[in-house]
């Protein structure tokens, strides 16, 4: 007679069918998954994709060659964080590190016609908007006492709100290119134009020196320059290569050396780029570097200057009011695409409140993801914390 299987057996080999049941439903459902993730990320890529190309379009102008945009080719340098910007960040909010990334004017933070006074007002709005940098102008200024109390002010309203500095700059160049200088009646300097036809590297460390005596003054601690152009305006050191490297290195370095923030510049319109005088600023120890889309030739404007030049610090976009932008893209467009492309700060968007809120929606719904925004952020912080 046949044995009859036990009802313990029985058991055994029916879980042994249902575990096995089981594992290829998994198999089966992953795979779905995988395709519908594959197709998501696809045509999100895409996406992202075709808002930076046009935006690089844009801004070569009508009567420049249209810059495509290309995946780099090479690795990225690798950014790593200390410890000290590792634990600030674990500590901080989406909302605060989003705002980090925003380099804006008082009067886009406030809502208010012109910010003379770190007031109430200021106070609330940088509570729920605690940005990275401020940007200040003439309307800012209205004397000596009335602007070191506003950058005092601001600055003790950041420190009590996040328990760091907050850039405080000003686009003080030089000659014609002197705001603070005309307004709150120090000596202007030569503008740079004029300090590179000297061909004296001397003359540009003595007048930065001048600016950052009266910048330290007044109670900022960043300042926009120098101007990496070789576009041969008044604004920048001339169409010669070489003595823009040496001018820039001379800027730099004497600005850090008076603990000033140097955000070095570049210009959107009728840009002459040269990675050699990028080149120059980040050996002299820039800590920003402003990268306008279109000026690299082939790629994505920020990998080139990473992957090239070996950057890894803090970069920020151009102008993002600028009306190549503007003309096509609503403010929330441009910064999300920004963000993407590798910005780690955003200058000046058309609408600042627009363009915060498509940052942190993107944030959200992942069309940037919490590694990029966490990046970004970090290397805001590492600036800011650096001992």
């Amino acid at each position: 007679m046949k044995r009859l299987i036990s009802g313990k057996s029985l058991l055994v080999f029916l879980e042994v069918v249902l575990l096995i049941a089981v594992i290829i439903l998994s198999i089966v459902h992953a795979g779905k998954n995988a395709l519908v993730s594959t197709e998501s990320t696809e045509d999100l890529s895409e996406s992202n994709t075709e808002i930076n190309n046009d935006i690089e379009e844009s801004q070569t102008g009508d009567d420049s060659e249209v810059v495509e945009q290309a995946e780099p080719t090479v690795d990225m340098p690798e950014t790593v964080f200390s410890q000290t910007v590792t634990d600030r960040l674990a500590q901080m909010s989406t909302e605060e590190k989003v705002a980090q990334l925003f380099f804006i004017t008082p009067e886009a933070l406030t809502g208010m016609d012109a910010v003379n006074v770190a007031g109430n007002s200021t106070k609330a709005a940088y509570d729920t908007y605690p940005v990275g940098g401020l940007i200040y102008s003439e309307v800012n200024f209205q004397g000596q006492l009335q602007t070191s109390q506003l950058m005092n002010g601001m600055q003790s309203i950041a420190q009590e709100k996040m328990g760091f500095e907050v850039f405080l700059a000003v686009e003080e160049l030089g000659g014609d290119y002197s705001p603070l200088a005309s307004s709150n009646h120090y000596e202007i300097t030569g503008s740079p134009q004029e300090l590179a036809a000297e061909r004296d590297e001397e003359m540009v460390h003595e007048a930065a020196v001048d600016i950052s005596e009266y910048l330290n003054a007044e109670g900022f601690n960043a300042v926009l320059a120098p101007n990496m152009d070789l576009s041969g305006e008044g604004y920048s050191y001339g169409e010669d290569t070489e003595v823009a490297e040496v001018m820039i290195k001379s800027a730099v370095s004497t600005y850090r050396e008076a603990g000033i923030h140097t955000v070095a510049t570049s210009y959107q319109e009728g840009t002459v780029y040269d990675g050699n005088t990028y080149r120059a600023a980040i050996e002299a120890g820039a800590d920003i570097l402003m990268v306008a889309a279109g000026q690299f030739g082939d790629g994505n404007a920020i990998a080139d200057t990473r992957s090239s030049l070996g950057y890894t610090g803090v970069i920020i976009t151009g102008d993002l009011s600028d009306a190549q932008i503007t003309g096509r893209y609503s403010a929330g467009e441009a910064a999300v695409a920004a963000v993407n492309a590798g910005a780690d700060m955003l200058y000046n968007p058309a609408d600042f409140k627009e363009a915060y809120d498509a940052v942190l929606d993107a944030v959200g719904n992942g069309s940037i993801s919490t590694q990029r925004l966490d990046e970004a952020a970090g290397r805001v912080l590492s600036v800011k914390l650096s001992e």
